[in-house]
């Protein structure tokens, strides 16, 4: 077929066949990425810091910030935990997020500390439920635990 006969000139089919090819890659590569949008979650705003990384942690900071509002400021307290490695998380995490108050550890570094502790004016009790230690009074029950303030002694 010549050009003078109308039928398609060279140029044309090679520009039809880089098309299909194209178009054919596209569709190719959308099935094989098509799994790939099962494996993202929806973007959202994490509550903490610590929401994607360590959800042990997360719980922890997120038990600090209602607790946080219990404390007054300057005053001492600590965390109480079921063991030696939560209190610390608790205490290294509780310096940042209670700047106004004189955190003390119960643990320090995974060791009980009972004589640092003993000095605290408030407890912060967490993972544990409110209990009622004598010498200690109640003062909120927040999500994952609870915040105690202690009796002073009787002169």
């Amino acid at each position: 077929m010549s050009l003078s006969e109308g039928g398609p000139s060279r140029p044309d089919r090679s520009r039809r066949g880089k098309a299909a090819g194209l178009l054919a890659w596209l569709v190719a590569s959308c099935v094989l990425l098509f799994p790939l949008t099962t494996w993202f979650r929806p973007v959202s705003l994490a509550e903490t810091p610590l929401d994607e990384t360590n959800p042990v942690l997360a719980r922890q900071w997120r038990f600090l910030l209602v607790a946080a509002p219990q404390v007054p400021p300057g005053a001492s307290f600590t965390p109480i935990a079921q063991d030696a490695q939560k209190e610390t998380s608790l205490f290294f995490l509780s310096l940042g997020l209670i700047p106004d108050g004189r955190a003390l550890p119960s643990s320090y570094w995974n060791k009980p500390t009972p004589s640092q502790g003993a000095l605290a004016e408030y407890l912060l009790v967490f993972g544990l439920p409110p209990a009622k230690a004598p010498g200690n009074d109640i003062v909120a029950i927040v999500p994952d635990g609870c915040v105690l303030k202690r009796r002073k002694a009787a002169p």
